[in-house]
């Protein structure tokens, strides 16, 4: 063998070596702002939920990015309750917190939401306390299930779709999606098995 190819095959070996090499995980970032707008709802201490609906338009995932492994929607929502409790008097509260869909979750196995426990519906609650001396006023705010992984990797919007309590306000906030994925390694490949070739070829000669 001549000694003009051994660059090229120790180069190779190094390409093969980086390709077997596991890809770390990359993190994809989009943020957006929920505009305020009115809620309009009946009084409900009993908690059956007064539907309205906040829709948030957000970027699907590019799959030539490479493999989606996780989402995580953080979000932050203001609120403002103007009914009364039963003694009377005004409401106000803030609420925030995080969502997220595992990988284990991609399978179609549930509904793929999760919230530190797992697969599963997610609620979120929280008191806001009544007028001075009165009682506390129990509200939550959920977000709908339905197909939840394909309101990032398919064509449907996220909706948040549930608001338990008494609803009679004004509601704005922000919405931020994380999108963690492992790069495809064909590009490389591809490299390797170019170089492969020529080596190959060259050697024949």
């Amino acid at each position: 063998m001549s000694w003009s190819f051994r660059p090229v095959l120790a180069l190779v070996a190094g390409l093969l070596a980086l390709a077997a090499v596991p890809a770390s995980a990359f993190e994809l970032t989009q943020s957006y702002t929920i505009s305020p707008q009115t809620l309009a709802g009946p009084s409900d201490t009993a908690l059956n939920g007064v539907p309205f609906s906040l829709s948030v338009d957000v970027d699907q995932f590019d799959p030539a990015l490479g493999a989606l492994t996780s989402v995580v929607v953080d979000f932050d929502m203001d609120y403002l309750l103007e009914g009364t409790t039963t003694t009377g008097g005004s409401l106000s509260g803030s609420v925030g917190g995080t969502l997220y869909w595992d990988s284990q979750a991609f399978g179609g196995g549930g509904n793929g939401i999760g919230g530190g426990g797992g697969p599963g519906p997610l609620l979120l609650p929280f008191e806001v306390a009544g007028v001075a001396g009165g009682p506390s006023f129990n509200t939550a705010w959920a977000i709908g299930t339905g197909t939840s992984l394909l309101e990032y990797t398919g064509t449907a919007n996220v909706t948040p779709t549930g608001f338990e309590g008494n609803t009679l306000g004004l509601a704005a906030g922000t919405f931020e999606v994380t999108y963690t994925y492992v790069p495809e390694p064909s590009t490389v490949l591809l490299l390797v098995g170019g170089l492969g070739a020529v080596a190959f070829a060259a050697r024949r000669r």
